[in-house]
């Protein structure tokens, strides 16, 4: 019996149509997400993107990206001189002739041709790679075309795993989106580490964001901007925009860097922020000050400091008060009530903001909330 058993199924796979031979013969040629690992990553790739996200040091080994989703993927509005605004996102054009991607040991690239029918209007090169503490992330802009090209929104979208079906199965995400200072980490819902962590490289920065359709920050959001001022946000950071130059003039690409870091802890993550370039800020008692008291606040960066600017400099007085070891301090008060901004101006051209809100004192806050809850009382 077991040796009929046995020759029943060659015999059963020969009486298949051909029909589902071929389409199973199709699958299998399929080419399967590249998957790649170092000391710090586990890291799945697949059509340009990653697919998969791990550490390597974490015991449940959780997964970061969420399942069926891509991260590495780019959504872009641009518009040529007098034209409308015109919307493409990279995840809509993998199964195009418009799009290309290559691997090797370290990483993939992608090759996206964006075109205005019948003529190319931009070339959008994606490169992502294992590095030895990180995962390097570039994205290159080249005007395709004979006339300027305006880039009105430049985001990265990122679907990071959020299900919580299983204890430690998903990730919480903590953002702090302010120019060149910006950075984001997820972690698990139990705190423990480590923690991944985002940031911007050289001269890019974060300038917004929108969790409308799924989380996602910007590079460049002056069309997405205008759109959320005109439905009642009331953002206070620029919205810019990029003028890319007509295809092979001075200033007719662009190129821009990110990082993922693991982090240990909350401290990790202020160490990864310096690293990199950018801040590490730390203020008490907080950033809303009653306009009777003052905060202080200290800056921690491998940058030069050349100034804190006060966005109502008659109404805010900023002072230097030295240095404690690797920390710059400040001291400011403020007289003007409500949103107060500080502008940190270092590094090569770059920027980062502080939002204070200022109150009135503590005293007549109290005063006013005592006689509100004493004439209202039922």
């Amino acid at each position: 019996m077991p040796v009929v058993r046995t020759l029943a199924r060659p015999l059963q796979c020969a009486l298949l149509p051909l029909a589902p031979i071929v389409a199973m013969l199709a699958c299998a040629a399929e080419p399967l997400p590249q998957a790649l690992r170092n000391s710090q990553f586990e890291l799945k790739l697949d059509a340009g993107a990653i697919v998969s996200l791990k550490s390597t040091r974490d015991g449940f080994h959780t997964e970061y990206v969420q399942p069926g989703a891509r991260l590495g993927d780019v959504a872009i509005r641009y518009r040529q001189p007098g034209g409308d605004w015109r919307s493409v996102h990279t995840a809509a054009l993998t199964n195009e002739a418009v799009f290309s991607s290559s691997a090797d040991p370290a990483g993939c690239s992608a090759l996206y041709r964006i075109t205005n029918a019948p003529s190319d209007a931009l070339v959008l090169q994606l490169r992502l790679g294992l590095e030895e503490q990180a995962v390097g992330w570039t994205l290159k802009l080249q005007n395709a075309s004979g006339q300027p090209l305006e880039i009105g929104d430049l985001a990265l979208p990122l679907p990071m795993n959020s299900s919580f079906r299983q204890s430690n199965s998903g990730v919480l995400k903590h953002s702090f989106i302010s120019g060149h200072g910006s950075f984001l980490f997820w972690m698990r819902s139990d705190s423990a580490g480590p923690y991944l962590t985002l940031t911007p490289a050289g001269d890019t920065h974060f300038e917004f964001w929108e969790a409308r359709g799924g989380y996602r920050v910007f590079i460049h959001s002056a069309a997405a901007g205008a759109v959320a001022e005109g439905q009642g946000t009331k953002w206070r950071q620029s919205n810019t925009s990029l003028t890319l130059a007509p295809k092979g003039q001075p200033g007719d690409t662009h190129v821009y860097g990110f990082k993922l870091r693991w982090a240990d802890d909350y401290d990790a993550v202020r160490n990864i922020l310096v690293e990199e370039g950018g801040i590490d800020v730390r203020v008490v008692p907080g950033m809303t000050v009653p306009s009777d008291l003052v905060a202080r606040f200290a800056l921690r960066t491998a940058q030069e400091v050349h100034s804190v600017e006060a966005e109502f400099p008659g109404a805010t007085r900023v002072e230097s008060l030295g240095t404690n070891g690797a920390f710059r301090l400040y001291q400011v008060q403020f007289s003007k009530l409500g949103e107060n901004r500080l502008t940190v101006h270092y590094g090569d051209h770059r920027q980062m903001f502080l939002e204070f809100f200022c109150t009135e004192p503590l005293e007549t806050l109290i005063k006013k909330r005592a006689a509100f809850i004493a004439g209202c009382q039922h």
